[in-house]
């Protein structure tokens, strides 16, 4: 993986479209975890890969490819939550949610849908290091390089993330899975 990055930073788009083509199911998810929708994420994912396409060469450790791209992704997916937020919608049907939607009563996907949304309700903070240590497998060093915070900040906050989503979650029916 890091002679392609190598060869991504000294130009080669081939090497480029091998990494992202590589990461591309994770980055898509992680977006969706931030917009909650498909069109959103497709948009995360693209601008996400225009900026890391030309930046790549600023890179500094090739070792850290994955770490800089998710940095990339969670930047581009909360500017367009800023953007998003100065959109005021007259009609409610206009942005239907995803989790207003009619869903198959399939468990799994009802489980599924119910811990986005309580994820979508959690503090940024939160949210970050959560999808970063449970979804990226990210250890704690490595979540502190990503967001540039102290390392206690980022165990604060992922302790923090447990308690509120598993507060959320048990008030969503009862569902009592263990987080850790």
């Amino acid at each position: 993986m890091e002679k392609l990055v190598k060869k991504a930073m000294r130009g080669h788009a081939k090497a480029f479209e091998e990494l992202l083509i590589a990461h591309q199911e994770q980055l898509y998810r992680t977006a969706y975890l931030y917009a909650g929708n498909q069109q959103d994420s497709l948009d995360i994912v693209q601008d996400t890969a225009y900026k890391a396409f030309n930046s790549i060469k600023n890179l500094k450790e090739p070792a850290y490819f994955k770490t800089w791209l998710i940095r990339i992704l969670i930047n581009t997916a909360l500017e367009q939550q800023r953007k998003k937020a100065k959109i005021v919608y007259l009609d409610d049907e206009i942005a239907p949610s995803i989790f207003e939607q009619s869903v198959a009563s399939d468990n799994q996907l009802d489980t599924k849908l119910t811990l986005i949304e309580s994820l979508n309700h959690l503090k940024s903070d939160y949210k970050e290091v959560l999808i970063l240590h449970y979804y990226h497998d990210l250890s704690i060093k490595e979540i502190s390089q990503v967001l540039a915070k102290p390392e206690g900040t980022i165990k604060t906050n992922l302790f923090r993330g447990r308690q509120q989503l598993k507060e959320q979650l048990e008030g969503e029916g009862g569902y009592e899975r263990k987080i850790d």
